[in-house]
Order: structure tokens, then C-alpha cells, then sequence
């Protein structure tokens, strides 16, 4: 700026008195000149600090991106290697409990579960300790997935979270008793009052414990779990529960779980049967997601009526109406909604008494 005047005042000096318009024009185009490449200058030196900041965030964002892609991949292979596994050992066992929930029924309703029948009161022989076998091997196994979750992270597959959340409430069904009493019609039900131990015999339906509290599920679940040194726990077979069962060492743990079926009749033990029928529903809903079906708009299907007489009809007194059948499914159908959400689980108007 200050060599634009000087070249001005110089040229005055040196055209011996030249307009002073034509100095000042002069000066004037000096100036903007300077002006503008002052401007231009900062406006280059903008420009490159916004292109480096730029080109820091882009890099910034590419390692982020890196950082979720290998995070993702880790995760993926954890949760396939760790967990899918039990995930599909927990499909194959729900197959199983889902006939035996059905074969409760047909048998009840046939009298091999009357009083008179040794099919769940000899607790040692092949019906009770298959069935309570093949009943509580779904809730061991979540067990087991349950022990992984520090180690895996199941938003990298929704479908495995969907399996997981389904399975959770297979194993907490067990403990659901004093809640799932009050969904539908309330039934009567207090196992723990003072005499309940002698009142049961006499009115099991109100007396008789009919789930496991927490604790008691926690321990009766891991008893069922082998911790050999081998690389993974695992779950007992039929052959080592049945040995375990009827050996010396019996673990006081499955005493609670003989006692739940020892002498069970849907008639008998409402709640648990209630139980059951939730399981029921939850069994065939992994049923359903092994066989194809698809996430979007996913739902825990209910049995119709028209299945629930034929698959799980336990009436052996004359007379008896077919809503004694259908109603525990109603129940633990509005219980499970509770739990899940009406979006996870269907609401046909049938269901509603």
C-alpha cells in the first residue's frame, strides 16, 4: 500500500504538475489493487486450512469407519462361534418340550396322570424324568448363553437377538408363577402361607408351589451343566441326568424340579400348566424363525382354539367345557404380551375371555 503512494506522489514530482485527478485515479487503482490482493491472499490461506480440516475429518470419519467395520467383523465371529451354537442346540430342544407340553395333555387326558398312576409320582422311572428332562433342558441352555453375554455383543444380528430374547423368556417363565397367576382370570394361589405344606394335598391348585423362585432356577439350571476342563461347559445328556438323578449324589438342586411334577395334572397345578402353555408358544415361535421366517413385522404366533383342543386338551372328568382348555393359553398369551410387547406378540381376538 504505502509503495502504491509513494509511486503516486513520484509520478506528481516527475510529470512536473500533472492533474491531481489523474494522480488520485491513480492512487485509487493502487489501492484496490492492493485491497484485493490482500483478499485474495487470505481467502487462498482460508481455503487451504478449510481443505486440511476437511481432509482431517474425512480421515477421522474412514478410521471411524474401519474401527466399526473390524469391530463388527470381531463381534460377528464371537457371536457365531460362541453363541449361534447354543442358539441351534436350543431350537433342537424346544422341538422336543413342545410334544412333551402336548403329550402332558393327551396323557392327562387319557388318566396316566391320575392319582392312581405311577406315570409322575415313581420319580425315578422313564415318563417323569423325561419329561422333566426335556422341560427344563431349554432353560439350561439359555443358561449357558446367558454366562457368554460379557463376551458378545448381539446387535450385530438382530435375528440371534431376536432367538436370545425369546429364550429368556422360555427360562423366565419358570419363575413367572405369582405373575402369570394374575393374567386372565386370577386364580387362587398361595404356597406360601403357614400350613401350605399340609393344604396342598388337599387343594393343590392354591397350595402346591408351582414355579422356581430365582434362585432356585439359577441352581437347578447349573446343576444341569457340565464343567468338565473342557474347552466349553455344556448341558447333560438324558443318559448322565437320568444317572445323576438316581444315583446317591443326587444334587439337592433338582429337588425343587421332582417336586413340580411329582404328581402333576394340568387340573392339579393350573398355574404351572398356565406356564407350560406360555413355553408352548415360545417353543414354536423359535420353530418358526429356524424354519424361515422373516424379522420384519416377526411375531410370537398363539395356538388358535381349534389347536389348543386338538394338540393340548387334558379334560378326563365328563362335561367339562372346552374354555377349561383354551383359557390357560389366554392367560399366559396376555402375560407374554406384557412381557414382549403387543408388537412381539399376537392378540387375536379369540384369546380374549
Amino acid at each position: 500500500m504505502r509503495a502504491a503512494i509513494f509511486n503516486i506522489a513520484y509520478l506528481q514530482q516527475a510529470m512536473g504538475g500533472v492533474s491531481t485527478v489523474t494522480a488520485y485515479v491513480a492512487l485509487a487503482v493502487s489501492l484496490i489493487t492492493a485491497g484485493v490482493t490482500i483478499h485474495v491472499n487470505r481467502k487462498a490461506r482460508a481455503n487451504a486450512i478449510e481443505i486440511e480440516s476437511v481432509k482431517a475429518q474425512m480421515q477421522e470419519r474412514a478410521s471411524e469407519r474401519d474401527a466399526r467395520r473390524d469391530y463388527e467383523y470381531e463381534a460377528r465371529k464371537r457371536l457365531y462361534s460362541d453363541v449361534e451354537p447354543l442358539l441351534f442346540q436350543l431350537t433342537e430342544a424346544v422341538e422336543i418340550a413342545l410334544r412333551r407340553v402336548s403329550s402332558l395333555a393327551v396323557n392327562a387326558e387319557e388318566g396316566a396322570l391320575s392319582e392312581e398312576s405311577t406315570w409322575l409320582t415313581a420319580m425315578n422311572e422313564y415318563y417323569a424324568t423325561y419329561t422333566m428332562y426335556q422341560l427344563i433342558l431349554p432353560a439350561a441352555i439359555v443358561r449357558l448363553v446367558q454366562e457368554k453375554l460379557t463376551l458378545v455383543d448381539f446387535g450385530v444380528d438382530q435375528k440371534l437377538h431376536l432367538q436370545f430374547r425369546i429364550g429368556k423368556q422360555i427360562y423366565g417363565l419358570w419363575r413367572s408363577d405369582h405373575d402369570i397367576r394374575r393374567s386372565g382370570r386370577q386364580l387362587e394361589y398361595n404356597p406360601h402361607t403357614k400350613d401350605a405344606q399340609q393344604l396342598r394335598f388337599e387343594n393343590p391348585e392354591a397350595y402346591w408351589k408351582q414355579g422356581l423362585p430365582t434362585g432356585y432356577l439359577d441352581i437347578v439350571t447349573s446343576a444341569l451343566i457340565v464343567r468338565d476342563g473342557g474347552p466349553t461347559p455344556r448341558v447333560l445328556t438324558y443318559e448322565e441326568f437320568t444317572r445323576l438323578l438316581n444315583s446317591e449324589a443326587r444334587p439337592p438342586a433338582f429337588e425343587p424340579l421332582i417336586d413340580l411334577f411329582w404328581r402333576f395334572h394340568p387340573r392339579r397345578r393350573p398355574v404351572l400348566w398356565r406356564i407350560f402353555a406360555g413355553q408352548a408358544m415360545l417353543y414354536r415361535a423359535l420353530l418358526d424363525l429356524r424354519d424361515g421366517a422373516g424379522l420384519t413385522g416377526f411375531r410370537v404366533r398363539l395356538f388358535s382354539d381349534e389347536v389348543i383342543i386338538r394338540r393340548f386338551d387334558w379334560r378326563d372328568v365328563p362335561d367339562l367345557p372346552e374354555s377349561v382348555v383354551i383359557e390357560p393359553f389366554s392367560a399366559a398369551a396376555e402375560y407374554l404380551r406384557d412381557q414382549l410387547g403387543a408388537s412381539v406378540v399376537e392378540s387375536p381376538p379369540s384369546y380374549r375371555q
